[in-house]
């Protein structure tokens, strides 16, 4: 997969645009970009997880045991935004 067909994550994991990389039996990674900085993120997730959020997508904070503590990944996961993202937007709005 080249870095030109990985879409903007729009939504985060809800809009349906971050792509899946099998890792192994256990796990996966979902790969998207930045809204705001086209930034590739890769997370790497227990594909129990994953499963568990498609059964209820509106408990993500609970599906993703994983990376609970992880505010920034978990940020990505539901918005679609990078931690760089977020700093660069902040940073428009101070001008």
């Amino acid at each position: 997969m080249t870095t030109t067909e990985i879409p903007r994550s729009i939504d985060g994991i809800r809009g349906g645009k971050m792509l899946t990389e099998e890792r192994d039996d256990e796990t996966i990674t979902l790969i998207g970009r930045c809204v705001v900085t086209d930034q590739i993120i890769r997370i790497v997730l227990p594909k129990r997880e994953l499963f568990r959020y498609c059964l209820n997508p509106n408990r993500s904070i609970d599906a993703f045991e994983s990376i609970k503590d992880d505010l920034d990944l978990r940020e990505f996961l539901i918005s679609g935004i990078s931690p760089a993202g977020w700093q660069k937007m902040w940073d428009n709005n101070d001008a």
